[in-house]
């Protein structure tokens, strides 16, 4: 006995071919989808360092802006004058603070350490008593 042929249709053919090509489209989808999220996360973190940068660099400005206006005032100015041009006002007297210098010290009278005779030892002074030196 014979078994009977199993035929595919055209029409299941083509339904076959066309689920293969969606799988396929699927996954290559699915895959530039992936990658997508990744790129988006990385983005969001780098979005973040940047925030972080400008949030700083904002401060600084301000920093800046704030050194800005002192240094246009007169009390700039006025401090200026007093510490660095070592400025008075009308009436007023500077004072200036001379650095603290050691005192002299007193220099010995006589000749020189290097002229001096060195200082006889133990024998040279007996031999010596014992001549009369």
């Amino acid at each position: 006995m014979q078994l009977p042929k199993s035929r595919i249709s055209p029409a299941q053919a083509l339904l076959a071919v066309a689920v293969l090509v969606l799988a396929g489209a699927l996954v290559v989808v699915g895959m530039a989808f992936w990658r997508q999220v990744a790129l988006s996360r990385e983005m969001g973190a780098v979005a973040a360092q940047l925030e972080e940068q400008v949030e700083a660099q904002r401060v600084h400005q301000e920093e800046l802006q704030r050194r800005l206006e002192y240094v246009q005032s007169d009390e700039y100015v006025e401090e200026w004058a007093r510490t660095k041009a070592r400025m008075a006002k009308p009436g007023e007297v500077p004072v200036v603070v001379l650095a603290a210098t050691a005192a002299p010290t007193a220099q010995p009278v006589g000749p020189a350490r290097s002229e001096a005779l060195p200082t006889p030892g133990f024998w040279e002074r007996l031999w010596r008593a014992i001549r009369g030196d």
